[in-house]
């Protein structure tokens, strides 16, 4: 008998799905920024998508990595950097995010 095939969470999908978002969010208010507010955002953008990345690989293993909770949080904090106003509003959403995904690392 073959062994059973992994499976990945809902929940783990769902909250991947919504950093991924809110990752291609940050890229976009990027883009739109300025050259001073760039450089404030780079950081901010390179280690929220290193975040994704090592929450992503999680996936490969064994069992759940987030729960409800998790995906709320995530969904909130997309849409603050779809809201954000100001690139210090950005920083700060994406610095969430990064939070988030640190507890995943």
């Amino acid at each position: 008998m073959p062994p059973p095939k992994a499976r990945r969470s809902d929940t783990d999908k769902a909250l991947i799905e919504a950093a991924e978002a809110a990752l291609d969010l940050l890229y976009d208010q990027y883009f739109a920024s300025t050259a001073l507010d760039q450089l404030l955002l780079k950081p901010q953008i390179e280690q929220a998508a290193h975040g994704v990345l090592k929450a992503r690989l999680l996936l490969l293993a064994p069992g759940t990595i987030a729960v409800a909770a998790d995906l709320k949080e995530a969904n909130r904090i997309k849409d603050a950097i779809g809201q954000a106003a100001t690139a210090q509003d950005t920083v700060i959403a994406a610095a969430r995010l990064i939070t988030l995904l640190a507890r995943f690392a």
